[in-house]
C-alpha cells in the first residue's frame, strides 16, 4: 500500500511540474523602436490562445535574435486577464541603420601551401523588414613560390523578411566576378521557408560570367537551429544538409593552321564542367559556467565534377573538403541595451581537416591534423570575424 501511495505521489508531482512548464499565451506584446512588431510575432511562430512549453518559447526568442536587423531580444511572461494565461512581452534591441561586416579566414598547410578568403562590406536597414548588403570579397593561395589571388568580387543584395505575413524571407541581388573580364549583371537569388520554430528550408542560386565564360551554383538546404545566439552560441546545436549543383562553361575560339590557298578555319573548343555534390554541417555547444563554452563541429562538402570537352565526357573528379573539430570558447559580454553593447568571443581547438581530390588513379591529398584559433567582435556598428588554422597535411 505504501508503495502505491508513493508511486501515485510521484506521478502527481510529475504531472504538476509538466503543467507548470506549459504556458497558455493570451497575447504577445513587442517593444521595438524600428523592427515591425508583426514581423517579430510572425518570426516567433507562436499563436495566441495556444499552450507552449518554456523551451518552445525560448526557441521562439532565439529565432528573433537571428533576424539580421535585431541586435538582441529578451522576454518576460506576465499574468494575463484570463486566469492561468500569460502575456509574452518581447523587448527587441534594434540594429543601427548602418552596419559593417568583416569576415576573413586562412588555412596554412605543410609544404608552404596557404589559402585565404576574405569579405568586407556594409549592411543597411533601409526599411523595417529589409536588409541591403554591399559586399566586396575575394580569395587567394600560395604554394611553392607561386600562387594567385583575386579580389573585387562585388555584390549587392536586398533581402526582405516577413513575406505574406509569415516568417518567409527572400533575397535578390547582382554580382560581378573580378576575373570574368566583363561587367555583365549576374543574379543572386535566395529563398527561405521556415517549417517550424527551429527548421527552415533554404535555396540559393548564383551565376557569374557571360556566354563564353560562366559559372553557376545552386543549393538546397534543410536547416535546424536550436542554438541561443547567431554569433556567440553558448548552448544548443544546429545542423544543415543538402545537395548542390554546379555548372561551368568555357568556350574558346582560335584560328587553325594556315595553308597556302586555303582560307583559315576557326576552331571552337567547348569545355564544360558538370558538378553535383552534397554538404552538411553539424555544430554542438555545451555551456561551461557563465562565459565558457565547449564546442564540437563536423562538416564536409563532397563534389563529383565531370569534364566535357566538345561533347566528350572525361574522367570524373571526386572532391572532399571538411573538418571534424572540438574546442573551447570564452564569451565576453557587456550586455545589450538600446544605446550600445559590446560582445566578443575567442575560441581555439583541434581536430582533423579533410582536403582531397581523386581523378582515376591520381589522388591529391592535403588532409591532416588541424589546430585553429578564432575570434569575433560585435557592437552596434558591425561584426568582425577572424579564423586561422594550421594543418599538418600529408604532403
Amino acid at each position: 500500500m505504501t508503495r502505491i501511495i508513493v508511486t501515485a505521489t510521484l506521478i502527481l508531482a510529475a504531472a504538476t511540474a509538466l503543467a507548470q512548464s506549459a504556458v497558455q499565451l493570451e497575447r504577445i506584446d513587442v517593444n521595438a523602436s524600428r523592427a515591425h512588431p508583426e514581423i517579430i510575432i510572425a518570426e516567433t511562430r507562436l499563436q495566441t490562445g495556444r499552450t507552449y512549453t518554456v523551451d518552445e518559447i525560448e526557441q521562439a526568442i532565439y529565432r528573433v535574435r537571428r533576424l539580421p536587423f535585431v541586435a538582441g531580444a529578451t522576454y518576460v511572461l506576465e499574468p494575463g486577464i484570463t486566469p492561468g494565461a500569460k502575456v509574452l512581452r518581447i523587448d527587441v534591441f534594434d540594429e543601427l541603420p548602418f552596419h559593417v561586416l568583416v569576415d576573413a579566414q586562412g588555412v596554412a598547410q605543410t609544404g608552404g601551401y596557404l589559402a585565404y578568403v576574405g569579405e568586407f562590406g556594409v549592411r543597411f536597414f533601409p526599411t523595417r523588414t529589409g536588409v541591403l548588403d554591399l559586399m566586396d570579397g575575394g580569395a587567394g593561395f600560395s604554394a611553392g613560390g607561386g600562387g594567385g589571388s583575386h579580389f573585387g568580387d562585388l555584390s549587392v543584395q536586398y533581402t526582405t523578411y516577413g513575406l505574406f505575413g509569415t516568417s518567409v524571407y527572400a533575397g535578390i541581388g547582382v554580382t560581378r566576378h573580378s576575373t570574368s573580364g566583363d561587367r555583365l549583371v549576374s543574379p543572386l537569388l535566395l529563398l527561405g521557408i521556415p517549417l517550424t520554430q527551429t527548421q527552415t528550408v533554404r535555396a540559393t542560386y548564383a551565376r557569374s560570367g557571360d556566354k563564353s565564360n560562366n559559372s553557376s551554383l545552386a543549393t538546397a538546404e534543410w536547416l535546424i537551429d536550436r542554438s541561443d545566439d547567431p554569433y556567440f552560441p553558448h548552448l544548443g546545436w544546429s545542423a544543415a544538409a543538402g545537395p548542390q549543383w554546379e555548372r561551368i562553361g568555357i568556350i574558346t575560339e582560335f584560328t587553325g593552321p594556315r595553308r597556302p590557298g586555303v582560307p583559315p578555319t576557326i576552331v571552337i573548343n567547348d569545355d564544360r564542367i558538370k558538378g553535383t555534390g552534397f554538404a552538411f554541417d553539424v555544430q554542438k555547444y555545451w555551456p561551461a559556467r557563465e562565459h565558457g563554452v565547449w564546442l564540437a563541429r563536423v562538416n564536409d562538402t563532397y563534389f563529383k565534377e565531370t569534364t566535357v570537352h566538345n561533347g566528350v565526357e572525361g574522367n570524373s573528379i571526386h572532391r572532399h573538403l571538411g573538418d571534424a573539430l572540438i574546442g573551447a570558447a570564452w564569451n565576453f559580454d557587456a550586455g545589450v541595451t538600446d544605446e550600445t553593447f559590446h560582445r566578443g568571443r575567442v575560441e581555439l581547438g583541434a581536430g582533423y581537416h579533410r582536403d582531397s581530390s581523386t581523378q582515376g588513379a591520381f589522388t591529391e591529398d592535403r588532409s591532416g591534423a588541424e589546430v585553429f584559433i578564432g575570434g569575433a567582435y560585435r557592437n552596434r556598428l558591425g561584426v568582425v570575424r577572424l579564423r586561422l588554422s594550421r594543418v599538418a597535411s600529408k604532403r
